[in-house]
């Protein structure tokens, strides 16, 4: 895979490469429209978002999800390492993240169900794992990694009375079998309870939190919140094209499918 050699990785995250490429818009929810030239680790990001987006059912391709978070991953991981504050609509990737975490906790016993579920699901605590930890080293400034906070208080959370998305994913999806999901659950729901606690003590002063006062509190709480740092959530093993045979059969089908499809609308 491109992202796990470091010469290659450091050219698709160095912001003089760039590349004028046009992204389908047909189906929503629909990107930014961006015009002319672009970094091609934001590019990466789009193909990958709308992957997550535009695929959400029950019958979840639990593979293809998978390898989505796969290179997601080691994006971010390459952006943290070669330090380049990439410019782009993270607020969109992090609404897309939290999207499939609330999808994951709305439909737990369906999709539980599913054979080797677990990838997607660690994939997913991975990111956002590593990225509450590490985003000050590859987001473009403070707003945008207050910005992330801000999503997972909004996004993490039942009504009152009902289990949090976390316990959800703990007691259906096993991740205490798993050390680096449980400890990247763990370490969201500190930052959640940390959070919490400030905006529940600024509600018992005020009636009423407006999005601003949320945002300063977020940035207050930076201050007091300990987050770990561990490898677990950005280390993997070496990617093997065997491993996703069957995958790269399908993916190959549907390319030959639609090249014989123009062609004989060009005949």
């Amino acid at each position: 895979m491109c992202l796990e050699d470091q010469t290659t990785a450091k050219m698709i995250c160095d912001g003089e490469n760039k590349a004028n490429v046009r992204l389908c818009r047909q189906r929503s929810p629909f990107l930014p429209l961006i015009k002319g030239d672009r970094v091609l680790a934001s590019i990466i990001l789009d193909l990958v978002m709308g992957g997550l987006s535009h695929n959400l059912r029950i019958k979840l391709d639990v593979e293809f999800y998978d390898m989505l978070f796969t290179v997601l991953l080691r994006l971010l991981v390459s952006l943290s390492r070669t330090r380049n504050r990439l410019s782009y609509h993270w607020a969109e990737l992090w609404r897309t993240l939290f999207s499939f975490l609330r999808f994951l906790s709305t439909y737990p016993a369906e999709l539980s169900a599913l054979p080797s579920i677990h990838g997607p699901v660690d994939g997913l605590l991975n990111v956002l794992a590593f990225a509450v930890s590490s985003g000050e080293s590859f987001l473009p400034d403070p707003a945008a990694y207050d910005d992330l906070f801000y999503k997972m208080i909004e996004a993490t959370s039942f009504a009152e009375g009902k289990d949090d998305v976390f316990g959800i994913l703990q007691k259906h999806f096993a991740t205490g079998t798993r050390p680096a999901a449980q400890s990247a659950i763990d370490m969201m729901a500190k930052c959640n309870s940390h959070y919490r606690t400030m905006l529940e003590e600024q509600k018992s002063k005020r009636k009423n939190l407006a999005p601003g006062d949320v945002s300063k509190i977020i940035k207050q709480g930076h201050e007091t919140l300990d987050i770990p740092s561990t490898e677990a959530w950005s280390t993997w093993s070496k990617y093997r094209e065997v491993d996703r045979k069957s995958l790269l059969k399908r993916a190959a089908r549907v390319a030959v499918a639609d090249v014989r499809a123009m062609l004989a609308k060009e005949t």
